[in-house]
């Protein structure tokens, strides 16, 4: 018999008249890094943590340096993240089909060391239902012997509902579940273990006009606040713990971060404050 384990959400949606905000912090297809680093053909990203002093910036520390490469028809083919101070390397690789379908990438672990390195490799493989969703991710190392299949679901909104991770050639096991509040926001997020018992649960409540998403975490009250500009970027993340929701509106959050983006709304700069004190200062820059 089979064992199958999923939670299917039976919802009608409407057409939401309120910018959706399920990109951040709970991306799902983490498959391609930002759209607008591709749109600008971006070739260089470079991360620096700003040190100051009592008269201003004292250091810039580079943290890490991301390197990104096109085909001529300006696709995404590589990228590569080297870390500042480190000897490992991490990359990706995209392979399209001939319609221009991502249907493969590898992620390539490389380490330096006096007997002359080590590199890892995972190769995913995608397979899309024919309204264009990920409906199979295969991944592998160097063969097929230690083959993960992962399916993805969705609803007739083309959201994601649920992942399942094969077990064996008839059972599927559920991970990871979703559910979407009648504008097409996500509400709520469940996480399983290998028996289909959940181990975490996040649900979230939305202020659609000041463009906010509340985070709540099982086993607390509010947990996160977010806030959005109208390009529907995260301009504000609020870290609280335990508070009432009655309370939100006075509470003070233990650590606020603000997000900066340029003209391009690339991300500029990332300012971390922890009981009004400023504790971080990460700026990102960018070259073609």
């Amino acid at each position: 018999m089979k064992t199958v384990y999923v939670i299917l959400a039976g919802f009608l949606f409407t057409t939401s008249t309120h910018a959706q905000y399920i990109d951040i912090p709970y991306n799902t297809d983490p498959i391609l890094p930002s759209k607008r680093i591709v749109a600008n053909l971006i070739a260089t990203e470079k991360e620096y943590a700003v040190v100051f002093g009592n008269k201003g910036v004292k250091d810039s520390v580079l943290i890490w340096t991301k390197q990104y490469a096109y085909s001529p028809a300006h696709q995404l083919v590589s990228w590569e993240l080297k870390t500042e101070g480190s000897k490992t390397k991490i990359s990706r690789k995209y392979y399209y089909d001939q319609y221009n379908t991502l249907v493969k990438y590898v992620d390539i672990t490389s380490k330096s060391d006096l007997t002359g390195g080590k590199k890892d490799s995972l190769i995913y493989q995608l397979q899309y239902d024919t309204l264009g969703n990920t409906r199979f991710i295969f991944r592998y190392s160097k063969d097929t012997t230690n083959l993960q299949t992962t399916q993805l679901m969705y609803n007739s909104k083309k959201q994601l509902i649920s992942t399942m991770h094969k077990l064996t050639d008839d059972d599927y096991l559920t991970d990871k579940a979703m559910i979407y509040n009648e504008n097409g926001d996500l509400s709520g997020l469940y996480y399983m273990d290998v028996n289909g018992s959940e181990i975490a649960s996040y649900s979230f409540d939305y202020d659609y006009p000041a463009k906010k998403r509340m985070v709540f975490k099982a086993g607390k009250k509010l947990y996160e606040v977010y806030t959005y500009n109208v390009n529907k970027d995260c301009i504000k993340k609020e870290h609280f713990n335990d508070v009432a929701y009655a309370d939100i509106k006075n509470a003070v959050p233990l650590e606020t971060t603000k997000y900066y983006y340029d003209d391009n709304g690339l991300l500029g700069n990332e300012v971390t404050y922890v009981g009004g004190t400023l504790t971080s200062f990460i700026k990102h820059i960018y070259s073609k």
